[in-house]
């Protein structure tokens, strides 16, 4: 009943009919999809193509395509998709694979070879992804893929130059002795006709783009970046003094001197284009701005990428269950001893890396002591190695690994409230960005704070002396000249319950 009575509400109000059981499942979304497109959940990669006049497009060099993704993506099918496209040497281009649900962000360029059809090679540098690029993404990808591109173009334009300069000269001496001051091993009864056919050939277009080569010539003396060797000692191709047909090679005969860093510099390209830009703030948590003013903004001062995180343990997805319990100490500043044997090193330095990336802060303020074999002058969240059924001594709120059990923390406000419930979670990234966006909104009292006294928002909140210390602690790091004494004030706040051990399994 309640469908039909959805569908009856879905006729016009000019009487233009009755919407289908599509209209219901876009109802009340911003952006509707009239074409009913698929998603796509592939990771992010860069893919180099270049036109081959014997294969026609083919990818090159492929960055970021795990096992996952080889099976379902078609490489040849977007290599042709994506040099199918009319463009001209040096733009770019934002296009859309309805097939395979892909975006693509595209940087055409041409690589000169006396090999190619009228000299060029078309290559096409793309960024694929299955979500719709937003403009910061194709502003960095176009400054950086330029920069990337641009000595590998004026290493190949010296050697074209060279190489037709000289196939030129060995067209205008062919009949001549002067023939074997160029090569040696080939003398002029050596040369067949289809060489030398070969040989005039080549040299008559080069003589055509003259005026053009010129231009190339002046424009690449200006540019003296890059580590080009000038070339003075190229040679011609061995198929050209054979008089066979044309050989495919790869760019790396085309550009010797700048190939291997423009190889190298692919993958870091790929990490620079899908690394979103920090946007300014006033407090951050696991690279986030999670407070913000007007005019008093900054940069993050701390860039940690979070793919590092994939690399260790996923030892705080797996502290869900007394989640608030455990980020409490952490947001108001106090001590928090993470515990553990020698046998879990791993996991306690894990979790004290993570729990002192997300906590609130302008800027790093102290030294993060990952592992400590004794408790000697550490403060914030530190790990420290204590033998099982132990706890270290002078420590007042301990998280113990080996027993799963944190002791001296004792929270019951609401700020922290979302945190209470067991979840799951696929990964510590994923639950980083989760703790992040809480915080952010804890943090619109904190913005309130600042112009309305904090009793007042304390009484008409209901906060507890917990939410308080909160508070004030996060108050103390946007400002702390006129802040530090209200934090002083509420850190001797009694706990509301008093403290007791709490397993976390």
């Amino acid at each position: 009943m309640f469908l039909q009575y959805l569908l009856l509400n879905c006729v016009s109000e000019d009487g233009g009919g009755m919407g289908t059981s599509e209209d219901l499942l876009i109802w009340g979304r911003r952006q509707a999809d009239p074409w009913n497109r698929l998603g796509n959940q592939m990771q992010p990669l860069l893919v180099v193509i270049e036109f081959c006049q014997v294969e026609g497009p083919r990818p090159l060099v492929v960055r970021g395509l795990d096992d996952k993704n080889k099976v379902s993506l078609d490489l040849d099918a977007i290599s042709l998709w994506l040099m199918s496209s009319e463009a001209s040497s040096g733009s770019i281009s934002v296009l859309y694979n309805q097939e395979s649900a892909l975006y693509a962000v595209s940087y055409y360029c041409t690589v000169y070879d006396v090999q190619a059809r009228a000299f060029q090679r078309p290559v096409c540098i793309a960024y694929l992804h299955g979500d719709k690029p937003s403009r910061s993404l194709v502003s960095r990808f176009i400054s950086r893929v330029r920069r990337l591109v641009s000595p590998l173009l004026n290493c190949n334009r010296r050697l074209f130059l060279r190489l037709l300069a000289k196939l030129v000269a060995l067209s205008d001496d062919l009949n001549s002795d002067l023939v074997h001051e160029y090569y040696a091993l080939y003398r002029l009864d050596q040369l067949e006709e289809p060489a030398k056919k070969k040989i005039q050939t080549l040299a008559d277009q080069a003589r055509k783009l003259r005026s053009r080569l010129e231009m190339m010539s002046e424009s690449i003396s200006r540019q003296l970046e890059g580590d080009c060797l000038k070339h003075e000692d190229a040679n011609l191709p061995q198929w050209i003094f054979e008089g066979g047909d044309n050989q495919s090679m790869g760019l790396r005969p085309l550009a010797p001197c700048e190939y291997d860093n423009f190889h190298a510099g692919l993958a870091d390209l790929l990490e620079a284009i899908r690394t979103k830009e920090c946007e300014q703030g006033v407090l951050y948590s696991a690279n986030t701005a999670v407070l913000r003013f007007p005019k008093c903004n900054t940069p993050v001062k701390e860039k940690l990428r979070r793919d590092e995180w994939n690399k260790g343990e996923e030892t705080l997805k797996t502290c869900t269950s007394h989640l608030d319990q455990i980020l409490y100490p952490v947001v108001v500043g106090d001590d928090l001893a993470v515990a553990g044997s020698h046998q879990r090193r791993n996991s306690v330095t894990d979790l004290v890396s993570k729990l002192e990336f997300i906590r609130p802060k302008a800027h790093l303020n102290n030294k993060v002591t990952v592992w400590n074999k004794r408790n000697e002058g550490c403060n914030g969240v530190f790990g420290v190695e204590c033998s099982p059924r132990k706890l270290p001594p002078n420590c007042e709120r301990i998280l113990d690994l080996n027993s799963c059990l944190l002791h001296g923390v004792s929270y019951t406000g609401s700020l922290l409230s979302p945190f209470q419930s067991r979840r799951s979670f696929p990964s510590d990234s994923s639950l980083l960005s989760f703790i992040s966006s809480t915080f952010s909104l804890s943090c619109q009292l904190v913005f309130l704070c600042r112009y309305i006294p904090l009793s007042v928002i304390v009484d008409t909140e209901k906060l507890s002396n917990e939410d308080q210390r909160i508070l004030a602690s996060l108050l103390s790091e946007v400002e702390f000249s006129k802040f530090s004494s209200l934090k002083e004030r509420m850190d001797k706040l009694p706990p509301t319950v008093p403290p007791r051990p709490i397993q976390l399994k």
